[in-house]
């Protein structure tokens, strides 16, 4: 009965190992500007040095060396997990992260340039993008079909409103493609 009682601890060890890991790789990826980020941050600052003969020599000094230096390789790079993903990852959200035309823009001592922007700000902007646009889609649906009154002309509105809405959810929102089905058809 011991050795039983014993196995089933491990095993149920085990079983809570896997759902772990199981949680583990259900977590997202970095955003590819997070990774090029940390990239050039490992690669080092320029550093100029003179040499005897009076020239001046740039070096680029790692910040890692070793091993370490080449962390975030394209072998490495899929095991990389965010701990905090961007709340929306939905197509106008990503468009206006790389596109943002309220960024401050930073020279870090390398020369590069470093722009941070607001997340909240185009979080408020995707939201009121939106609004407007369910908005429109509602009341322009509902007034187009007011006042026209050929059966024809209606069947082409139906399914030109219906491509727009499916089209704006795609865009505005991150739904699977089952929600996105479901909404179309609601």
């Amino acid at each position: 009965m011991e050795v039983v009682k014993e196995l089933r601890e491990k095993i149920k060890e085990y079983h809570e190992a896997l759902l772990l890991q199981r949680q583990i790789c259900d977590l997202d990826r970095p955003q590819k500007r997070t990774v090029e980020a940390y990239r050039t941050w490992f690669d080092g600052e320029e550093r100029t040095t003179t040499t005897r003969d009076g020239e001046t020599k740039a070096t680029l000094v790692p910040v890692l060396g070793g091993p370490a230096r080449s962390m975030l390789d394209e072998q490495i790079e899929p095991d990389l997990v965010a701990l905090r993903p961007p709340s929306d990852r939905d197509a106008l959200s990503t468009f206006l992260m790389n596109n943002w035309p309220a960024r401050v823009t930073y020279i870090t001592s390398t020369g590069q340039r470093i722009a941070y922007y607001k997340e909240r700000s185009i979080a408020i902007t995707v939201g009121v993008v939106s609004t407007l646009m369910a908005a429109m889609l509602l009341v322009g649906s509902v007034a187009a079909f007011f006042y026209v009154k050929r059966q024809g002309v209606q069947l082409g509105m139906l399914g030109g409103f219906t491509a727009a809405f499916a089209l704006s959810v795609a865009l505005l929102t991150n739904a699977r493609r089952v929600e996105l089905f479901a909404a179309t058809a609601a």
